[in-house]
This record gives C-alpha cells, sequence and structure tokens, in this order.
C-alpha cells in the first residue's frame, strides 16, 4: 500500500499544473497553496511536503513560500474531510427548471404520464411524456437551459423517471382530442403552436388561447385554419363537384356531426365508381375538422388494430376499402356511439390493453364494402357521380383552391355550431332514425344553412334507405326471398326450417355464394341481421307466435315496392 501511495505521490508531482509556476519563482504563493493540497492526498508529512515543494522552487528563491507550507498543509489536512457540494444531474436540472416555469407532470384518464407546459394567455399545451413529442421536449430543455445533451440510455432513464413520478405522484386529468365541451360551450383545438382554440357560445364564435380543456396532441396532429367570418360554402360546393342536393346535405350534416364534443357520432360511407372523388372528398372533410399528417389509412384486419387506430385519431378515414367483416362492423358500431374493447397485452398472460373511444369515421370505396345493417343504420350515406372528365384538376390546383378557401369554410360552419347551441333545447328529437342524439344536433344547425326544417334528417334518411334497400336486394339472401316470394303470392310462412328448404327448392343460391346460410340456426340469425335492410326495400319479416314445432316466422311484401315476375324491384332505393 504504501509503494502504490509513493508511485500516485511521485505522478501527482510529475504532472502537477502548478509545478511549472513554482519553477519560475514568481507569484508561487497560490500554486504552492493548490500543490500542497494535492500533496496532502498521498502524505501528512510535512518535512516531505516541505522538501518537495523546494525542490520545485529555483534554487536562489528568496520569498517566504517556503515558510508558509506547513501551514498550507495543516489548512489542507482540516479541510480534507469537508462535505463537497454535489453536482447536480441533468435529472436535477429538469426538475428545476420544470418547478421555476410552472411546467407539471400529471396523468391522463389512461394513466399515462404527460407534462403540462404553460403557453401566452393562460393556456397550456399538453403531451405523453413517454412518446416521441415527450423525448424531443426533455432533449431541448436540457441543450437549450443548459447545454446538456444526454445519452441514448440517460434519455430513456430520464423520461422513464419523470414517467413514474407523473403516474404515481401527479394530479389526475381527462384529455380530449380536437373538440370538447366547456361548459355549454363548444371549445376547438386549431391545433398552433400558439396552441388557439375556438371558442363557440350560443352568441357567437371567438378565437382565444385560455381555456380549462386540455387537449392532448398526439403525433401527426396538424392545424386547422384560423377560421374568418362571412365565408360561403359555394365555392367548395362547386369543388367538389357535388350535384345533388340530398347528398350535399349529408356532407353538410356529417361534417356538423364532427364538430358535435363527445359523440354519439354518425359514420360517414362514401361509394362511388374510379374517378368520382371519393379519395378527395374524404380529405377534405379531415382538413375541415381534424387535419393530419397521416390523412388516410387502410382498414385493419383485426378489432385490436381497429381500437388502437381509434385511440390515436379523432376522424378516422379508411380509404378505399372492399368489404367489412362482420366482426369489424361490430367494433365500428362501439366506435361510432362508444363503447369499451378489451384484449390481451402482448408478451403478455393475463394483463388487459382495454380501449374505451367514441370517434367519428369515414369509409369509401367502390360501392359493396359494407353490409352490415346495424353499421349502414348508424351512418350517413354518399354515392358520388363520375367527374366530367373536361372539368378535372391537378390535385396541386385542387389543394391549392381549398386551402385558399378554408378559413371562410370553417368559419361557415362554426357559424352553424353556434346555431346547434343555440337551438338545440327547442329542437324536437328526430324520428325515424338512428343515431337521434347526433340527428338532433345537426338538425338544430339548419337555420345557419338557410334550410327548412327537416332537410338534414330527411336527405340522411333518404341515403340511408337507399342503401340499405341495395343491400338486401343485392345480397343472395335478399335475392333468394324476393325470389321465393315471387312464386308465392308475396307471401311465406313457416320454421326456418321449411323457410332454406323452400328457398332451396327455389334455386335462392344459384350463384353459390358462400355466405349463403346452409342451416336453420344460421339463417335465422343471418335473417335477422338483413331484416332491417329487407324492410327498406319493402320486405316485411314478422315473428309469428310459437308453436309446439318451434318459432315461425311471416315474410312478405308491404306493398310499397312493385316486384315484377322477371323484373327488378320498381322503386330506386
Amino acid at each position: 500500500m504504501q509503494s502504490q501511495t509513493s508511485i500516485k505521490l511521485i505522478k501527482e508531482i510529475a504532472t502537477c499544473e502548478h509545478v511549472p509556476a513554482l519553477l519560475k519563482g514568481e507569484d508561487t504563493h497560490d500554486p504552492a497553496l493548490k500543490f500542497v493540497a494535492n500533496l496532502s492526498k498521498y502524505t501528512k508529512d510535512p518535512d516531505l511536503v516541505v522538501s518537495i515543494v523546494a525542490a520545485c522552487l529555483p534554487p536562489d528563491y528568496g520569498g517566504d513560500t517556503l515558510r508558509e507550507v506547513p501551514g498550507m498543509l495543516e489548512w489542507a489536512l482540516e479541510h480534507s474531510d469537508a462535505p463537497k457540494q454535489k453536482r447536480k444531474t441533468q435529472f436535477d436540472l429538469l426538475i428545476e427548471f420544470f418547478t421555476a416555469n410552472n411546467i407539471n407532470l400529471i396523468k391522463n384518464q389512461d394513466d399515462k404520464g404527460c407534462l403540462q407546459v404553460p403557453i401566452l394567455d393562460g393556456g397550456h399545451d399538453v403531451f405523453v411524456i413517454n412518446s416521441k413529442r415527450g423525448k424531443l421536449f426533455v432533449r431541448r430543455v436540457l441543450y437549450e437551459q443548459f447545454k446538456s445533451s444526454p445519452r441514448s440510455n440517460d434519455l430513456s432513464d430520464l423520461v422513464n423517471t419523470l414517467d413514474s413520478i407523473a403516474i404515481f405522484e401527479g394530479e389526475h386529468h381527462e384529455f380530449k382530442l380536437r373538440v370538447a365541451w366547456e361548459g355549454e360551450d363548444v371549445v376547438v383545438d386549431i391545433g398552433d403552436e400558439k396552441r388557439s382554440i375556438i371558442i363557440c357560445t350560443k352568441d357567437g364564435w371567438t378565437v382565444g388561447y385560455s381555456s380549462q380543456v386540455m387537449f392532448l396532441r398526439r403525433e401527426g396532429y396538424r392545424a386547422l385554419p384560423t377560421p374568418t367570418k362571412g365565408g360561403n360554402l359555394e365555392g367548395l360546393r362547386n369543388l367538389l363537384g357535388i350535384r345533388e342536393d340530398h347528398v350535399w346535405h349529408c356532407f353538410l350534416a356529417f361534417i356538423l356531426n364532427v364538430f358535435r364534443p363527445d359523440g354519439p357520432y354518425f359514420s360517414l360511407m362514401i361509394d362511388g365508381e374510379q374517378g368520382s372523388g371519393k379519395s378527395f372528398l374524404s380529405t377534405v372533410i379531415k382538413r375541415i375538422t381534424d387535419p393530419n399528417q397521416v390523412e388516410k389509412l387502410r382498414f385493419p384486419r383485426s378489432d385490436r388494430d381497429l381500437m388502437i387506430q381509434a385511440s390515436k385519431f379523432f376522424l378516422i378515414i379508411f380509404d378505399n376499402a372492399s368489404g367489412v367483416k362482420q366482426a369489424l362492423s361490430n367494433t365500428l358500431c362501439s366506435i361510432a356511439t362508444g363503447g369499451g374493447f378489451a384484449t390481451r397485452m402482448l408478451h403478455t398472460d393475463d394483463d388487459l390493453m382495454i380501449f374505451n373511444v367514441c370517434r367519428p369515421f369515414i369509409i369509401n370505396g367502390i360501392g359493396g364494402f359494407a353490409y352490415n345493417p346495424d353499421l349502414l343504420e348508424r351512418g350517413i350515406h354518399m354515392s358520388l357521380s363520375a367527374m366530367d372528365p373536361d372539368k378535372r384538376k391537378t390535385e396541386k390546383e385542387l389543394n391549392a383552391a381549398l386551402e385558399a378557401m378554408l378559413p371562410g369554410v370553417l368559419g361557415v360552419f362554426m357559424d352553424a355550431v353556434v346555431m346547434a347551441l343555440k337551438n338545440h333545447s327547442t329542437t324536437a328529437t328526430p324520428k325515424g332514425i338512428r343515431m337521434s342524439d347526433a340527428a338532433k344536433w345537426v338538425a338544430a344547425a339548419e337555420p345557419a344553412f338557410g334550410l327548412v326544417e327537416g332537410t338534414f334528417v330527411n336527405a340522411m334518411r333518404q341515403s340511408q334507405n337507399e342503401t340499405m334497400g341495395r343491400v338486401a336486394i343485392d345480397s343472395a339472401l335478399g335475392q333468394g326471398i324476393i325470389k321465393l316470394l315471387k312464386k308465392s303470392d308475396g307471401q311465406f310462412s313457416g320454421g326456418h326450417a321449411e323457410l332454406l328448404q323452400a328457398l332451396i327448392d327455389v334455386g335462392a343460391n344459384e350463384s353459390r355464394d358462400p355466405f349463403f346460410p346452409t342451416s336453420s340456426s344460421r339463417l335465422s340469425s343471418e335473417l335477422s341481421k338483413l331484416s332491417p335492410a329487407l324492410k327498406k326495400a319493402g320486405i316485411v319479416v314478422e315473428k309469428l307466435p310459437r308453436q309446439n314445432t318451434g318459432s315461425r316466422i311471416q315474410i312478405r311484401f308491404d306493398g310499397t315496392v312493385d316486384y315484377h315476375e322477371d323484373d327488378a324491384p320498381n322503386r330506386e332505393f
């Protein structure tokens, strides 16, 4: 041990930065004081220290420093055990900065840690700590305030520690996406860096910055235009090429529906041939209501993926859908009305991921992508005609024209939201249509567009009837029932087994559709699902009193549609 100490002492003498100053023999007090303090780490012998310092001084040195060395050593030894001031870590610096700038660590309704950052005029920016945005914020603070840049592992540790503090010590808050209630008012998050919001009351709307609502901005979140007053929608309608009034009214109704906080929401089903502008129409609605870096999504293959997408976006667009499976149709119904979904968390045995969302969504495709009557009755339907080739514009031209008119367009819809707030309590709940809460909201806004009472609901009801009627008569089961009724004087009564045999006898499934029911239990299930659509097509399915042989049903034409023997039904749905 003594030899190691001697080696360290020799190394200190050979490398000490204060020795050159002693060798010069001028202004030697401070260098000697620091040199002695370093030597005191390895020896307490005053004679040895004096001899070392003497060896570092010039031979002709005549100053007082050498006589002061014993006192220097004594002072150094007295203070060698004094506690040193702890160097602040990057975490300490962050916490001090957060405290000084009123940045709070809180948690949301999903128990995820979040940062609440104050901005101008009393507003707040809120984002998840353990996200790309959260990590970037931590890096920016460390760099801009302390010129420090954490390594990857250190950044991960910092973020995880902040996340833990927020989860286990932070206050609980409920965050919203894009649109929310604040008392009886509607607040819309514009999404710009200033955290601007649109505040809609019964008396009008304004653009402000202060609100008690906390909006969560996820990756890809983009800003709405700042709305302006005095706009109109004529240019937008011409740009979209929507000629039919009822289709235009469905378009307006859906956008109004999106600006209703909390839902339930109508979905929007857009069908049309190639070149009818389905995708562009979808993105226009997205830019008016909820712009995002990701404008359109491919339709997911599982309930899990569907719920994850719904939890990340406010308005969801499923582009070019070719078919919606029954299970996914049921999940979409839950998303539209607000429902929960639980699935096993990956890489665990019994942990659950729980989703509880209510979102508006758009599905577009070339017809025949949705068949579930329960989903269809929750939707607004738009069938688009092919665009005139002579009037087609490039995507660049369309986007430029749209961007120019968006502030005025958004202002018009904010006027409509104000009208909905003003008239909602005196507007009668619409009859004969599902989603009555959403229908009442859009009906209350009709005067803002100069429309007569019932315009929106009638347009939506017409679109639903047309779509569901087509679904009924286009399905293999629907075609089979029509064929059977034509050969049975317009009526059938009996059990499900008898109905299945009767359908087989008339050659109901000549196309060999794989989804055609092949058992009486399957037929009972499929008929229950198709009954609402059949009713729109003028075919009534009723349950008859149960007999000893089992349940019985009656299927009949209701007389509203003229079905000829060899022709298609004489009514346009």
